[in-house]
């Protein structure tokens, strides 16, 4: 014979059946009720928070949270009115224990008896997803770093095999080696930038050092007839935007360009002096020694055959300034001032190297 079941009615069944639920799952769950005063909470739960059941009963949900956190989660509570649960990132305090960040999700469950509403909140350890994950993003960003290094590495070789043909057809006809030179130094400027770039995994570049490289490659070309130093003095670094570096880098080279070809007197030198002004503003001053002609007018200056017009040409539409003006003891300044956008802002406590 069929032994009989003993009769249970659902309601008999689905308490003990719950609590059993909530007991061998494995996320941290527990019930709170319409005040947000902690009901039951399975072991996953008080494991979590570092607390046995009898220490955390009668505490509010508000004290799992920090305030803050706590606010975010409140403000929330109102979306379950219209949509069955909620997913939030929020901190958890932990007894003893650094917060740390759990995935909660919340559900409003109602008592069919009594019509009493509860919460139901679900707590998921996420601090090893969110570790994986900044493993994956912290991998990808090393794999893209080492790919730019690279290609910018390669546009440099490039770029000085290009200026060293350039450099053996100046060496075979020396009479207008001047012509040469000039497409020189504009070349190393370009594959001074790619360089700096290969060799910093950053396509973001200091002025500081971006100037000097080009000054040195300057001399490097010009030192049978001038002598360019450097003079740098700055508080913080000054970050070209990656957009302008090339740009900014041929105006520089220009203007050097331009100092050189017109540098006059017994002492051919040219001075190139880099400073940071008030704000997120640098400055790039330029002097040799020469005289404007009387007719002299920036503005006018357009021509691209000449090294001033294409330097105007080159300047970025927005955060750049370009003068040219005589100085006293027949001396010519050409002054470059960069800020925003051209010039990231800078950050506190960060100090450039004096070259």
């Amino acid at each position: 014979m069929k032994r009989k079941a003993p009769d249970r009615t659902p309601e008999s069944v689905a308490g003990p059946l719950c609590e059993e639920v909530m007991e061998q799952a494995g996320d941290a769950m527990l019930v709170a009720d319409s005040g947000y005063a902690l009901l039951h909470l399975n072991k996953r739960a008080t494991s979590l928070l570092g607390q046995p059941q009898a220490a955390l009963r009668g505490h509010l949900l508000s004290d799992l949270h920090p305030t803050a956190a706590w606010m975010t989660v409140e403000g929330s509570l109102g979306q379950l009115e219209h949509r069955p649960h909620l997913l939030l990132e929020v901190p958890l305090l932990q007894h003893g224990r650094s917060p740390i960040m759990v995935e909660a999700s919340i559900s409003r469950i109602v008592d069919p008896p009594t019509g009493e509403r509860y919460l139901l909140v679900v707590y998921r350890d996420i601090e090893e997803r969110r570790r994986a994950e900044h493993e994956r993003l912290d991998g990808e960003k090393r794999q893209r770093e080492a790919l730019v290094r690279e290609v910018h590495h390669r546009i440099k070789n490039h770029l000085q095999g290009l200026t060293g043909l350039l450099d053996v057809h100046a060496t075979r006809h020396p009479e207008v080696r001047h012509v040469f030179a000039e497409a020189m130094t504009q070349v190393n400027s370009i594959a001074l930038v790619h360089g700096l770039q290969s060799t910093k995994g950053s396509e973001v570049l200091r002025l500081c050092e971006m100037a000097t490289a080009i000054c040195r490659a300057n001399q490097n070309v010009w030192s049978s007839v001038v002598d360019i130093s450097v003079d740098i003095s700055v508080r913080q670094p000054l970050e070209v935007a990656a957009d302008e570096c090339v740009p900014v880098a041929l105006v520089v080279n220009e203007l050097i360009a331009n100092a050189v070809k017109h540098a006059a007197g017994p002492r051919q030198s040219v001075t190139v002096e880099i400073r940071d002004a008030d704000g997120d503003r640098g400055e790039i001053r330029i002097v040799n020694h020469g005289r404007l002609p009387s007719s002299f007018h920036l503005p006018a200056m357009r021509s691209l055959s000449t090294g001033l017009g294409l330097a105007q040409a080159l300047l970025p539409s927005h955060g750049v300034r370009l003068t040219v003006e005589q100085l006293s003891g027949n001396r010519v300044e050409s002054r470059l001032t960069l800020e925003r956008p051209v010039l990231l802002p800078r950050s506190d406590g960060a100090h450039e190297p004096h070259e």
